[in-house]
């Protein structure tokens, strides 16, 4: 057989592939938007499959489950169910990467889970990262004073969230990432939670992050801190654009025994200010881009925070240490320590050791054309008045021992954080918008066979 009839059988039976589980996909309606009702048609369902809640206000006492399921879980719209839960509204669970393009939308969630979010994402036991998930056309109010991460993801899993209305009555943190392996449990060096993910490209301008894009977040005006999203912990990789939000995004930093966020792509995003005059951007890990974001004026300068908070003495627990230039998993390229392990302006490199000079390479961490215009946001006239500076060490230690921008580089001529105007960081270019999660899997249409 020739090539061109062996590319031939594989086109037809691709397309025979697809064709045919198109044909199998079935729509299970639950019998009502009970959590019971609709654990039954999830458990009957099978890859591909819509389950179907129908219309109504439902109060849930129990969570819906499932695992390694590539189904679409679709409400009858915002306005059509309600769903009023007293526990975790849905478990999703991800062991089998093949597994992991499933769909959750359709409806009003409400409540107060105890811990780990009304939905909860876990792929930390999958073996390598997954793609494909989506979470759209939701509206979550958390019921509490203080939101306990009403969406969570854990493990090394990249999706959608968009159009989701986010909103709480007090402070919190709507979204938490923490990306990192069953296998890492960051009790020692050897055992960082997110060794995983530092083995892993940056991959920037890539659709290997989770996605927030088009959402809202709200804490109804009453002033008190929040965060739209929080990469908690090993190695978290976010693009957060296009949304609207009166709170903060945040990483924490480096923590006891765990490489922190590592990738934050942030741009065409209003920050709306009612957080109680809350710093928009704080970031004390890793790397990305800030950039087209409008800024409201009501906040205080500085807009952008980045920090090391290992420089501090208050940050000085094992496993890791102080970053201090004595432990062989910081660089110690300086006598401070500097590059600290993860800090900002590090991205992934080399496999561990787990010294910053094989661990990470330099990539600076770069800002542009963020304002308080209403155009920074939308492609228009922008300024670029939006200030990024060290934050201050609540113990006196100077941060541009650890961060330093253009004016003041390191001895090597490294630098961490590049405030760069109205330019673009050279080479870098968004992914495309609207994100491709977004659209519908459709059949091919118009196939040729070329010969």
């Amino acid at each position: 057989m020739n090539r061109v009839n062996v590319n031939l059988v594989l086109i037809i039976l691709a397309v025979c592939l697809l064709l045919s589980s198109h044909a199998r996909a079935a729509t299970l309606v639950a019998a009502s938007c009970s959590n019971a009702d609709v654990q039954t048609q999830v458990n009957a369902a099978k890859d591909g499959d819509t389950v179907s809640i129908p219309a109504g206000t439902c109060t849930w006492t129990g969570t819906v489950s499932w695992t390694n399921q590539n189904i679409s879980v679709i409400g009858a719209g915002v306005s059509s169910t309600y769903i009023n839960a007293s526990t975790r509204a849905f478990n999703i669970g991800i062991s089998n990467i093949a597994k992991a393009s499933w769909r959750l939308s359709g409806f009003t969630l409400q409540g107060v889970a105890s811990s780990n979010g009304l939905i909860n994402i876990n792929a930390s036991s999958a073996p390598t990262w997954s793609y494909g998930w989506r979470i759209d056309h939701i509206n979550i109010t958390y019921t509490g004073s203080i939101a306990n991460d009403p969406l969570t993801i854990w493990g090394v899993t990249y999706g959608l969230i968009d159009d989701v209305n986010f909103s709480i009555g007090g402070g919190g943190t709507f979204i938490l990432v923490a990306g990192y392996m069953g296998a890492e449990d960051g009790s020692s060096i050897s055992k960082l939670l997110g060794l995983y993910n530092i083995s892993l490209p940056l991959d920037l301008g890539t659709y290997k992050a989770v996605y927030i894009e088009t959402c809202t977040f709200s804490n109804g005006g009453s002033g008190a801190y929040f965060a739209a999203f929080d990469s908690s912990a090993g190695g978290a990789r976010v693009v957060f654009r296009y949304n609207t939000t009166g709170g903060n995004v945040y990483a924490h930093w480096n923590r006891t025994g765990e490489i922190d966020g590592i990738k934050y792509e942030v741009y065409n995003n209003t920050f709306t200010g009612d957080a109680n005059n809350q710093i928009p951007i704080r970031l004390e890990a890793g790397t990305g881009v800030i950039f087209n974001n409008t800024v409201s004026t009501s906040l205080s300068i500085p807009q952008i925070w980045i920090d090391e908070r290992r420089g501090c003495q208050d940050e000085n627990s094992a496993p890791e240490l102080m970053c201090d230039g004595t432990h062989n998993w910081d660089g110690d390229v300086e006598s401070s320590g500097w590059p600290c392990l993860g800090q900002i302006g590090r991205a992934p490199g080399l496999d561990p050791p787990y010294s910053s000079s094989s661990y990470a390479s330099s990539s600076p961490l770069y800002a542009w054309n963020n304002g308080n215009q209403t155009g920074c946001s939308t492609g228009g006239s922008c300024t670029n008045s939006v200030n990024l500076v060290p934050l201050t060490c609540s113990s006196g230690v100077d941060y541009t021992l650890f961060l330093r921008t253009t004016g003041n580089p390191h001895s090597d001529g490294s630098v961490d954080y590049v405030n760069n105007g109205t330019t673009p960081m050279p080479g870098y270019t968004p992914y495309m918008y609207p994100h491709p999660l977004s659209a519908p899997l459709a059949p091919p249409t118009n196939l040729q066979i070329a010969p």
